[in-house]
């Protein structure tokens, strides 16, 4: 069943209606020596940007003022122009495979997860409540046990 509000975000490489919004759900982000860690444990309502790239689109939330040096969080949707794996997880995406990142940033600090849908194009129905996998991170906090959980708003 679509979601109410998937109205149609233009990301040519999609095949069907993306949703204008979306929300990421981060928890168990951990305590180190920032102070404010703990305060990424939210829902985050990130909005379409459109394209960024010939192949990928993305939805982004920037922060009033950084927490822990990182400044903006976005999620991309993208089509693999050729393979790749990521470094944290050793999981490969291969040429053509549709795939989406989360990734909180600011600099050099990052936290990124990543989402696998493979050869299907996803559509509205697609975004419901997925599960993104923790990959890496460079940042004061201990986000190894993070999760990010992605829905079509």
């Amino acid at each position: 069943m679509p979601y109410p509000c998937c109205c149609r975000c233009e990301c040519t490489n999609c095949s069907g209606v993306v949703p204008k919004s979306i929300a990421v759900a981060v928890d168990d982000i951990v305590e180190t020596t920032c102070g404010s860690c703990e305060t990424l444990n939210t829902t985050f309502v990130l909005n379409c940007q459109g394209m960024i790239t010939g192949t990928c689109c993305e939805w982004r939330y920037t922060f009033g003022s950084a927490v822990c040096g990182l400044t903006w969080l976005y999620l991309r949707l993208c089509r693999a122009t050729s393979e790749f794996t990521y470094s944290g997880t050793s999981h490969t995406i291969h040429e053509n495979d549709y795939y989406a990142e989360v990734r909180f940033e600011g600099g050099d600090n990052f936290i990124l997860w990543y989402y696998d849908f493979g050869v299907t194009a996803p559509d509205c129905d697609s975004w419901n409540e997925l599960v993104f996998t923790y990959d890496a991170a460079d940042v004061t906090c201990n986000a190894s046990a993070a999760t990010a959980l992605v829905t079509a708003l």
